[in-house]
């Protein structure tokens, strides 16, 4: 398996735009954590909780929007979508990296006790 590092690297070396970069992070967030869902319709459209927002990315439009519980704002400034697609890799590294640390001590537990066999008499 890639490292998470070296797939965000190659989809930030890609020649794409800020909203794609958005997108392909989004999938990676949402396969890396189980959250969030993307809508069966033809505009495949991600829905990823964040904070006590909600990201929305239309994937067919190529629209996103932030959702509050008081308002829907709609992003089109690449700024502002370069900042949020930042946060989001660096969640996602941070993620990782504690996802890690869990993981050897999870498989030290359950791998290292010996191993059951049937003793022959």
């Amino acid at each position: 398996m890639a490292e998470i590092s070296q797939i965000i690297k190659d989809i930030e070396s890609e020649n794409h735009t800020t909203k794609h970069i958005l997108q392909q992070l989004l999938e990676l967030v949402m396969s890396l954590t189980g959250r969030g869902r993307i809508n069966d319709d033809y505009t495949k459209t991600i829905e990823f909780p964040i904070g006590e927002n909600t990201i929305i990315f239309d994937s067919y439009y190529q629209r996103v929007w932030i959702n509050t519980s008081d308002e829907e704002k709609e992003i089109e400034d690449e700024e502002e979508i370069e900042l949020v697609s930042k946060e989001i890799k660096r969640r996602i590294l941070q993620f990782d990296t504690q996802i890690k640390g869990m993981r050897e001590k999870i498989s030290s537990e359950i791998f290292d006790k010996p191993l059951k066999r049937k003793k022959n008499d």
